[in-house]
């Protein structure tokens, strides 16, 4: 996958569609077709079904970051890292 960080504040838009799936202020998020996956450093929060035997929650090893980051996947992940002192980061995978 092809990577690029984002701003902590910035909204997450589809790189294709150009859809906002997130905002700072919402509670929830929303997905498009082309979203594979929304993961943060707690875990898995969406994974789309034709990509589930791609991804293997288990062999993660905590580490979501990178995990996702190497995924065998042609797309784009979009990860956001929140400053100190919760340093927790977001990672959304796409695909066309």
């Amino acid at each position: 996958m092809k990577n690029k960080e984002i701003e902590y504040k910035e909204d997450i838009v589809c790189p294709f569609c150009k859809k906002t799936l997130l905002k700072l202020e919402w509670t929830e998020y929303e997905i498009c077709g082309h979203t594979i996956f929304i993961a943060t450093d707690h875990g898995f929060e969406y994974i789309r079904d034709d990509m589930k035997h791609l991804i293997d929650e288990d062999s993660s090893d905590g580490d979501y970051d990178r995990y996702t980051a190497q995924l065998p996947i042609t797309g784009i992940r979009l990860a956001q890292y929140v400053p100190a002192p919760s340093f927790m980061g977001a990672y959304w995978g796409f695909d066309d």
